[in-house]
Order: C-alpha cells, then structure tokens, then sequence
C-alpha cells in the first residue's frame, strides 16, 4: 500500500543530509559566473550568491530544487534587498540574459515571477531546477538555523518529508495556488510537534532567556528595544557571525537532556485531556519516534487547530481573529483587533525575522503564509485547508483499519505535485 511505501522511504532514507554532486557543480558554477562575470549598473559591489531552503537541509531524499539568493550593495548604498521591488526585477532580468550566452546554461528555460519576492525560474527541462531571488543572507541563515534543529531532533527530519510528499500528492505545497510553500511546511510541522511535546519552543532555544512579548497574544507590535533574532541581519546591521547558530546548537543540546512536554495552551494533549509530558527526555522520545506515529500525530494536531479555530465562527462567539502558528511560542495566539468580527485568519508565523509596517514598527504577526476566512483569487481559505487536513486524516485512517486499500501518496524523491 502506498502509505507503507512511503513510511518505508522516508524510515530506512539516509538521515543525513544528502545533496547531489551534480547539484553542488550546478551551484557553483552559477556562483562563479555571479561573483566573476555578472555585470548590471546597479550593483556595486560586496557580492555575495547563497543557497538557502532544501539546499542546505534536506533529509531523507533527493534535493529537487536549488534557492539562491544575490547579495550585494546597489548604487545607492543600499544592500540589494532592501532595493524597490522594480529594482529586484531588473537585476533578476540583467542575470537572465547574461546566462542565456554562457555555455553552462545555454539549454535551461527561464522565467521571470513578479512575485512579492521576485523570482528568476530556471529549469534544465528534466531534474535540475533552480530559483534565484535577491534576498540577501538571512535566508541562508534561516536555513542553516532549521538545519541544526533537523539534526538535532529526529522526529522534524522523519515528520517534514513525510508531510510534504502528502501536501504535494493533495495540491497543498503550491505556494503558487495560495496553499504552503516548502517553507511554511517545516515550520507547520515544527508547531505541530510542539504541541504534540516533541519540539521545545523555538524561543527557548533562540534567547537566553525569553522575552514576555512572545507569549502575550495582546501585542500585536515587538516592543522598541526587542526583536526577533534575525532582524539585524536582514537590514545588515549585524554582520553575519557563526555565535547566532553556535548558541542556537548549545541549546539544542542542553534541551535534548530536558523532559519532553507541550509547553503551549494549544498543545494536543492538554486540549484533548491528555497528558503534556510525555515519558522520557526530549532526546529520548526524538530517538524513539515512529513515523507512523508522528504522521498520525501532525494531522490530528493540525485539524484541532483549525477545528477550533472554524467552529468559534460558526458558534458565532466573539474571535478578534487573528490566529497565529507560532513556533517561536510554541503555540497558537489569537491577536485581538480594534474591531470585532467574526471571520477569523490564520497565519503561520516566521519566527527568524519580524515584518516592519509603513509606519517603521515592527510587527509581532510576521508570516509566511496567510489563510483567510474564505480566501481569495490568489490564497485558498481556513475552511478548505480544514477539509483537506481532514480528508487526508480520513485516509490515513481508513489505510490504517483496512477500510481502504490504497491510496495514491508522493513516494519518489517525496516529491508529487505542486512546489513552493
């Protein structure tokens, strides 16, 4: 049966991170020809090209795709990502029709997508697929961050690619279609495993010690003198520095040897009148996770939440109604809003970098992807996710009983449908 294969993939896959060779050559290549041979009038100079995303990792399968970020000064002085977004896009089509001459990529097909990030699409037609954005390096660093905690905790690198192959095989990871991009399903599945009392909150592992503003669901602003770790780096006031991920690994392993509990109100077991704490250390129980289980565990967790979340409005009970997927909390936060309403928006949280509004205040309600009530022309609505985390839960299920036979889940490369 197709679950079992896909268990079976992802149980007995290399838990180390894993990137292929021709992939690495790919790269390379393309940094060279940035840092040598790119030539565009509004980039001056300190350039810089990172790979970010499943690039750096990627667990248990073959890397399908390559993120790249372009980093540098513009001619204003500006570093280029903090550049207008016409900027961006002009810089992303200076690349294009350089590369088409040099020999190394003259058989890729491009496409430039004027997104809220630019995007410069390359494909060689057959495995290779690259995505380049001006972005800067915190990307690299958000990536580099959820590396540590994939190699620290086993249960989010058995739990990311088993949720990404379903996601792709029922048209939820095309970011694209408004559902998740790669992104926001790791920190979907991170959440998921706080609530379930694998995973710590983010903010015990990212500050000495945590600041009141990220549990406190009445602020929707970060207070003047705090922020989120990433957030020098992403204006350049913080040169980029090893200490940040240092300090991150060091708490990693001191909560490894700590008791595994669900620290948040949300979590699944104080919800459901099951205990928080589960029996051993958070090492021990990462060491012992079954990827059945785990599976199990997420899409139950998940469909409470947005049970929740749909019946408040439906009972019609008063939800100020912004819910945030926290993973710096460790928990689900309803922000109040000035005004009542009873359509709620769920959002999953960035928790490496706040978002600056037009006033120049930073927003505690950052996100990397947005769910309204109904949705719109470019987003699908809380009420559709709810259905389909709730048909695939059915599935599983029904596999589990032998009520059903098969069903037709993503097993190669974990890879299936859609992308972001």
């Amino acid at each position: 049966m197709a679950l079992d294969k896909l268990l079976l993939f992802f149980s007995n896959a290399n838990e180390d991170n894993c990137i292929a060779d021709n992939y690495v050559e790919i790269f390379n290549r393309l940094k060279t020809f940035y840092l040598e041979e790119f030539y565009c009038p509004d980039v001056c100079g300190d350039k810089d090209c990172v790979a970010f995303g499943s690039y750096l990792y990627s667990y248990g399968g073959k890397i399908r795709d390559i993120d790249v970020s372009l980093c540098g000064v513009s001619r204003t002085g500006r570093p280029l990502h903090l550049e207008p977004k016409s900027s961006r896009i002009k810089i992303l089509q200076n690349l294009m029709q350089q590369l088409c001459g040099e020999p190394s990529f003259l058989h890729y097909k491009y496409e430039i997508i004027p997104s809220r990030i630019p995007l410069l699409k390359m494909s060689d037609g057959e495995n290779v697929k690259i995505d380049i954005s001006v972005g800067g390096k915190v990307n690299a660093y958000k990536s580099h961050l959820i590396r540590i905690l994939m190699k620290k905790f086993r249960s989010l690198r058995i739990l990311c690619p088993l949720v990404k192959s379903i996601f792709q095989s029922r048209w939820l990871n095309d970011s694209r279609g408004g559902t998740f991009n790669s992104y926001s399903i790791v920190l979907l599945c991170m959440s998921m495993l706080q609530l379930m009392g694998y995973l710590p909150p983010l903010a015990n592992l990212i500050y000495p010690s945590i600041p009141h503003w990220i549990r406190d669901p009445q602020s929707h602003l970060v207070p003047p003198d705090a922020k989120f770790v990433l957030d020098d780096l992403y204006s350049e006031m913080l040169t980029p520095t090893d200490r940040i991920l240092q300090d991150f690994e060091h708490r990693c392993n001191v909560y490894l040897n700590l008791p595994a509990q669900a620290l948040g109100t949300w979590s699944t077991g104080f919800l459901l009148g099951l205990p928080s704490k589960l029996p051993g250390s958070f090492g021990s129980v990462n060491e012992n996770s079954s990827p059945r289980k785990l599976l199990h565990g997420f899409f139950v967790s998940l469909k409470f939440v947005l049970d929740e979340i749909t019946d408040f409005a439906k009972e019609g009970r008063r939800i100020d109604g912004k819910y945030l997927i926290s993973p710096l909390a460790g928990d689900v936060l309803c922000f109040s809003r000035p005004k009542p309403h009873f359509k709620p928006c769920l959002f999953v949280e960035d928790p490496f970098t706040s978002c600056t509004n037009d006033r120049g205040m930073r927003m505690r309600d950052n996100t990397c992807r947005t769910f309204g009530s109904t949705g719109t022309y470019n987003e699908v609505g809380i009420q559709f996710l709810r259905d389909s985390v709730s048909s695939v839960l059915w599935l599983l299920q029904g596999l589990e009983n032998g009520s059903l036979r098969d069903v037709p889940f993503a097993v190669e490369n974990g890879g299936g449908g859609g992308g972001g």
